[in-house]
């Protein structure tokens, strides 16, 4: 927390610093004795009231906030169960007689070993090869690869898309063997989603 710092003869702890879930008291004091204090607000700096008081002993919390702030003394207000939300700047004014308004910021961090950081972890991964070949041929290698599949118990490998490509190969044979004339082009390319290598195979 720091020093309590002056802004239009109004002292308030400048920059405050609590952690998650506790309750933090913000406090105004007006630096001049001699002006009548006729209302003290509280707002999220010309956002939303949260609180008013008439005078010292008197005062209330908007409806809405009442399950978030109450009263404290000399013109405070509390701030229960700090969360991210609740951060950013308070504003505390005092309208007095006969100066007018006098103005006081207060800025709320949540800080400590309990603030959350979002991690994100990205896994390597593969991107099914794209074949571009007559509905037959394509239904066959898929046929063939998932087979080689549903025998391997481990990790996916980032050749997958090689023993597509020879699924593929095996399949065009038999094509030819039973007298197709159709062949293709496989040409490999590195997938710009993954590490790994894709193919691509084009029929001619």
């Amino acid at each position: 927390m720091e020093l309590f710092g002056w802004l239009m003869n109004i002292l308030t702890a400048g920059n405050i610093s609590a952690s998650e879930n506790s309750n933090v008291t913000l406090q105004c004091h007006l630096s001049m004795t001699n002006i009548t204090v006729s209302l003290v607000t509280w707002d999220q700096c010309n956002q939303v009231q949260l609180a008013v008081y008439l005078n010292k002993d008197i005062g209330r919390v908007q409806p809405a906030f009442m399950d978030k702030i109450s009263l404290a003394a000399e013109y405070g207000i509390i701030v229960h169960l700090l969360g991210v939300n609740d951060t950013g700047d308070y504003c505390c004014k005092f309208h007095t007689f006969p100066d007018g308004l006098y103005e006081g910021r207060v800025s709320l961090e949540m800080t400590g070993e309990s603030m959350k950081v979002l991690i994100i972890q990205i896994y390597e991964g593969w991107e099914k090869p794209k074949i571009h070949m007559p509905p037959r041929i394509m239904h066959k290698a898929f046929l063939k690869s998932s087979r080689h599949d549903n025998h391997s118990q481990g990790p996916i490998r980032a050749s997958m898309a090689q023993e597509v490509v020879a699924s593929t190969s095996s399949v065009r044979t038999q094509e030819e063997s039973d007298g197709g004339h159709e062949y293709f082009n496989v040409l490999q390319y590195k997938s710009h989603k993954s590490s790994s290598t894709s193919a691509v195979v084009q029929i001619h």
